[in-house]
């Protein structure tokens, strides 16, 4: 289709990829910062090698309500991969448009975050919501670990006041666009304090979230059945202080379950069997259960979203296959069956 020009303020700006002209479908969501949502059905799939056609085939023909997408910010902001994203959420034509969660990180460091960079950001963000695509921004994740260049307590002040130059330009885009602040889940040693002190305020902050993986019940991780009843006693505290309370959607942003498997990284491991093909099932369908039919039902104003990790990667010397839904183990297909049919969970289609 022709391309759609943005409004001309924006005169110059031109979209490396062409997009298809609006659709008539409304959003899977009304109102971005509405309290209490209902659970919204999230997935980060594994752009480029999974086909969104065969991940919607995969969860029995729905279409997921949120699509997770990573890009790079610093000096400056390339808007291609969020454009190739959009393409490919809209190419499902769901009676409903798809939510894009949209995650920020500064890899140069925050304080190489220009105003160029964010004034791309916000063309982008336009240009974004003119095909009725709502977009949640999910500033700099996990700040409170040690992982990433914007992480760490030395850098908590300037990760607040970045997360409210980040807001404001978002917030003058339109109701379209949302910010959302997600942590990682409590970490033993980092302090009691090590949420409070990257809160960047209530009035820049639209959805709190958190990201909660299991890679085992005890350090050295290993491959394990998630310990009964865990993943609400971890949250509870974090959703009380920061969602219920302060009445803003809260996320499970990022969660899976990570199936460890010894390799190189340029061998990508063959699919489990025997027995840890039965320990993978157990563990995937324990840790779906505790998030999709638990947790929703255990929490004052309940969980917005559930944006599950769905990729196959090397990290840390060895292989985590963190999928569920296009797992080739076909115990862990079933396990994604049963959340499809009890869990009480919202799709575009």
């Amino acid at each position: 289709m022709a391309e759609q020009h943005l409004a001309p303020r924006y005169p110059n700006f031109t979209p490396i990829i062409e997009l298809p002209v609006a659709p008539r479908a409304h959003s899977v969501i009304d109102d971005l910062t509405a309290y209490p949502l209902p659970t919204l059905y999230g997935v980060y799939p594994d752009w480029g090698k999974l086909h969104l056609l065969t991940y919607v085939d995969a969860i029995q023909g729905h279409v997921p309500a949120v699509f997770g997408s990573f890009s790079s910010i610093g000096t400056t902001f390339d808007p291609s991969n969020t454009f190739d994203h959009v393409k490919q959420i809209l190419s499902l034509h769901a009676h409903r448009v798809p939510v894009l969660l949209l995650t920020l990180e500064a890899w140069e460091g925050l304080d190489k975050v220009s105003d160029a960079a964010l004034h791309t950001l916000k063309q982008t963000l336009h240009r974004v919501a003119s095909l009725n695509v709502k977009v949640i921004v999910r500033w700099c994740h996990e700040m409170n670990g040690s992982w990433y260049p914007w992480a760490g307590p030395d850098k908590a002040e300037l990760y607040r006041s970045t997360f409210r130059r980040v807001a404001d330009v978002v917030h003058n885009v339109g109701p379209s666009v949302a910010m959302m602040w997600s942590p990682n889940v409590f970490i033993p040693g980092q302090g009691e304090d090590q949420y409070e002190i990257y809160y960047p305020g209530d009035d820049v902050v639209d959805w709190t979230g958190l990201s909660v993986y299991h890679f085992g019940n005890s350090w050295p991780w290993k491959n394990e059945v998630p310990s009964r009843n865990t993943l609400v006693a971890k949250i509870r505290s974090f959703h009380e202080t920061y969602s219920a309370s302060k009445r803003k959607p809260f996320s499970l942003s990022e969660t899976s379950a990570a199936l460890h498997i010894p390799g190189k990284a340029n061998q990508p491991p063959a699919p489990a069997t025997g027995q840890l093909a039965e320990l993978e099932a157990r563990m995937k369908a324990e840790w779906a259960s505790q998030l999709y039919l638990e947790a929703t039902q255990n929490l004052d104003g309940g969980i917005a979203l559930i944006g599950w990790f769905e990729y196959l990667k090397f990290e840390e010397n060895e292989w985590r296959d963190f999928r569920l839904a296009t797992s080739p183990n076909i115990g862990v297909k079933m396990a994604m069956d049963k959340v499809l049919e009890r869990g009480h969970l919202t799709f575009a289609a």
